[in-house]
């Protein structure tokens, strides 16, 4: 459950809304399915609109105890939905450390959605973990920090950001 506050030129906005999701582990292949921003409606002064409901389908699959390829789809709100195709190779380099290659195509929503490739590394510690991915626009580099909540995430794709940066520390 969230609360969800909007303002603008001196109106302002709250909505109530969840998120849900199913994950099946079958041998080496999960499948996932969740619903996010699902709820109340917003009113800002005149004017009443649905939240932008998220829907989401993937699977993974470890092909080798090192390698997993993943794919997935999302409806965002109304726009059109989009794919993603990946793959994770793990590098072992030490009894509690690997570091992570990763490899994506994502296509697009529309042409500011960022379709096209993107790359990723990783780095796993015995108490941290280091996740980065990169991908163009529009011919041109730029980048935006995400936060990993602790979401499974599989294959190339991270995140919905053009650049994703996520730390992740174990507390003992």
């Amino acid at each position: 459950m969230k609360a969800l506050y909007q303002a603008a030129d001196g109106a302002s906005a709250m909505a109530w809304a969840g998120d849900a999701g199913l994950l099946k582990i079958y041998e080496r292949w999960h499948f996932g399915l969740s619903a996010s921003n699902f709820g109340s409606h917003m009113k800002l002064g005149s004017t009443a609109f649905n939240l932008p409901l998220t829907l989401r389908a993937g699977v993974s699959s470890a092909v080798t105890e090192r390698i997993l390829i993943s794919a997935d789809a999302v409806k965002a709100g109304e726009s059109g939905a989009a794919g993603a195709f990946g793959a994770e190779a793990e590098l072992p380099s030490g009894p509690h450390e690997a570091f992570y290659l990763r490899a994506c195509y994502r296509t697009g929503r529309s042409s500011n959605a960022g379709s096209g490739f993107s790359a990723g590394l990783g780095l796993r510690g015995r108490d941290l973990r280091l996740d980065g991915a990169s991908r163009r626009l529009d011919q041109r580099q730029s980048h935006i920090v995400e936060e990993n909540t602790g979401a499974a995430q599989h294959g190339g794709c991270r995140g919905g950001g053009v650049f994703d940066f996520a730390v992740e520390v174990a507390v003992a």
